[in-house]
């Protein structure tokens, strides 16, 4: 299991997309994320109970730009917002892991922004971490809708890339061009590739 993090706008989509290009199982947390806050669901409820009604839409559905204002505004929040939504998206996300195993797959990457910060490292085999300069990071976010301050407040809650890099196997510096990025994705595929046929071999001495 790879986990890929990074703080916002470093790059993690454009690093798993490529990942993806070269064979590799990827799944995005934040599309797991999706499926467990589904209305009905007992974390939507448990959301709603601590962040109030104001989080849902007017169809009862988790309106996630009201539930980024309300539970990333201060770090309390935010670490409320993990204890409701880890352990669901875990227990998802090991469904399935395990699900592609059967299928054949030998390595699976799992791109999810907050890693680290939700204490989730243990998690994974594999811990990548993509960096960028924080205007570089800004920039891209405002390139994609985001407003620059909301940019700039969210990247303050986050670690900063120094932090996540110590607690890394790889380090993946996105400050260059794409063709950049895809040569370090040819890299990264080699090493998920030996690092699975190892832990394969572990499982087989076992």
């Amino acid at each position: 299991m790879v986990g890929v993090t990074g703080g916002l706008g470093a790059g993690k989509s454009t690093l798993c997309r490529l990942l993806a290009d070269r064979g590799l199982a990827v799944i995005d947390a934040d599309q797991v994320a999706r499926a467990v806050v589904a209305p009905g669901s007992p974390a939507l409820a448990e959301l709603v109970q601590v962040f109030g009604r104001e989080v849902l839409d007017a169809r009862g559905a988790l309106d996630r730009a009201a539930l980024a204002a309300r539970a990333l505004a201060n770090p309390t929040d935010q670490s409320r917002l993990h204890r409701i939504l880890h352990p669901p998206i875990r227990a998802a996300l090991a469904a399935e892991v395990a699900r592609l195993g059967r299928a054949g797959e030998a390595a699976v990457v799992i791109e999810a922004a907050l890693i680290l910060e939700g204490g989730e490292p243990e998690f994974y085999d594999l811990l990548v971490v993509v960096t960028a300069p924080d205007p570089t990071k800004v920039e891209r976010a405002a390139a994609r809708g985001m407003a620059v301050a909301e940019a700039r407040r969210r990247l303050a809650l986050q670690w900063s890339d120094e932090r996540k890099a110590r607690a890394a196997h790889q380090v993946i510096a996105n400050d260059g061009t794409l063709a950049d990025l895809a040569a370090a994705a040819d890299r990264l595929a080699a090493v998920i590739r030996a690092t699975a046929r190892r832990t394969a071999g572990h499982h087989e001495e076992a």
